[in-house]
């Protein structure tokens, strides 16, 4: 039968034009250092404008030098307890920029004791920060999310919330756990309006934030090796790349889910 509209098959020849993010905006927490330096050097070598959000203001003032000789970036100092400073910083980078299309929620702090001895005010600290600061910048950033029609938030989760450890950051965990919580009810809320919601949740991954939490590096990175499938230490651009799959209109029919980037330790 010759084929008709009715029964030829779709296909997608196109599809990996999705993964381009260049000419968006995007706004990123943490940025000064780690993943979230690593997520924010990787917009900028796509392409997009970057919003650099962070609290280590020498650091961040480098780092926006640096962005500045590849692309398009701004900094911005910000507590991201500071509501009025969140909302304020957002508002000028969609200013500047014409709008805000991503979100990437990583900046977090993780206080190392156990939770039958931490204080309590330390605990709210933290609640504050990796949760509260998430709400906070995407209560400023909606507005332009949703008018962007490419709306995509990213929150950072952790594989510590999958596996209940390592001991010492029982705090740290509790709130990875209610990144995920918050974020699955944020995509009900705001997927009808055009914008996804998601969870990066890493493995580990060598950055700053992991040197010198334990005194034998090599036997360290023996371990996680051990302990995952793929048999590597998982390096920044791995966590970047599932970002930009994140930022992009390539994730436009995922919501709501938790992306595991741990080289299948949470399953080993």
């Amino acid at each position: 039968m010759p084929p008709t509209a009715d029964n030829i098959e779709p296909t997608a020849f196109d599809a990996a034009g999705l993964f381009n993010i260049e000419g968006r905006t995007a706004v990123v927490t943490g940025a000064a250092h780690g993943l979230g330096l690593a997520i924010a050097t990787a917009f900028v070598g796509a392409g997009a404008n970057v919003g650099l959000l962070d609290i280590d203001a020498d650091v961040l003032a480098d780092v926006e030098a640096r962005l500045k000789g590849r692309g398009r970036a701004v900094a911005h100092t910000v507590d991201v307890r500071d509501t009025v400073a969140v909302s304020s910083a957002i508002r000028d980078i969609a200013t500047e920029f014409g709008g805000i299309d991503i979100l990437v929620n990583d900046a977090a702090i993780f206080p190392s004791a156990p939770l039958a001895d931490i204080d309590l005010d330390e605990v709210a600290s933290v609640l504050d920060i990796n949760v509260v600061g998430y709400l906070r910048t995407v209560q400023a950033a909606l507005p332009y999310l949703q008018a962007s029609g490419h709306g995509h938030i990213i929150n950072f989760g952790s594989v510590t919330f999958f596996l209940g450890n390592p001991d010492g950051l029982g705090a740290y965990i509790a709130t990875k756990g209610a990144v995920v919580g918050l974020t699955r009810a944020l995509a009900r809320e705001v997927s009808p309006l055009g914008v996804t919601a998601n969870v990066l949740a890493p493995g580990a991954f060598p950055t700053r934030a992991e040197f010198g939490l334990y005194e034998d590096q090599a036997a360290f990175d023996r371990s996680v090796i051990e302990k995952q499938s793929v048999k590597r230490r998982g390096s920044v651009s791995d966590i970047a790349a599932a970002a930009i799959y994140l930022a992009s209109d390539a994730s436009d029919f995922v919501t709501g889910q938790t992306l595991l980037v741990d080289g299948g330790w949470t399953f080993n």
